[in-house]
C-alpha cells in the first residue's frame, strides 16, 4: 500500500523536523544561559577592577597584587578582620556615592586604605 507507506514516510519526516526544531531550541536556550553567565561574570570582573582603581592598586605589579590578595584571602577568614575591612570599605563606598550624588557633607577620609 503505497498510500500508507507515503503517510508513514511523511509522518516520520514531520517527526524528524519536530525533533530537529526541539534540539535547536535546546541549543539556543543553552547558548543564552551561557551568554547570561558570561555577562554576569564580566560585570563582576569590571566591578572588581573598579575597586582596585579606588584603592589605588590598579597600576600595581600583577604578581605583587596577587600575592597581596592571597594574604588578604587568609585575613578575611578571621571574622574580626573581615568586619574591619568591610566597615572601612563600606564607609569609603558610601562617601563616594554621596559625592557622586552631590551630597558630600563629610570631608574625604581615605585612611582606611592606607
Amino acid at each position: 500500500m503505497p498510500k500508507l507507506d507515503d503517510r508513514i514516510a511523511a509522518l516520520e519526516g514531520k517527526l524528524k523536523g519536530l525533533k530537529d526544531k526541539q534540539q535547536a531550541q535546546a541549543r539556543a536556550a543553552r547558548h543564552a544561559e551561557r551568554q547570561r553567565a558570561r555577562k554576569t561574570e564580566n560585570h563582576r570582573k569590571f566591578q572588581l577592577g573598579g575597586l582596585l582603581k579606588i584603592a589605588g592598586l590598579f597600576d600595581r605589579d600583577a604578581g605583587a597584587l596577587l600575592g597581596g590578595l592571597l594574604a588578604l584571602r587568609a585575613a578575611l577568614d578571621d571574622p574580626t578582620q573581615f568586619n574591619e575591612f568591610k566597615r572601612a570599605g563600606d564607609v569609603l563606598l558610601a562617601q563616594r556615592e554621596r559625592e557622586r550624588n552631590g551630597q558630600s557633607d563629610e570631608p574625604s577620609d581615605a585612611t582606611y586604605l592606607q
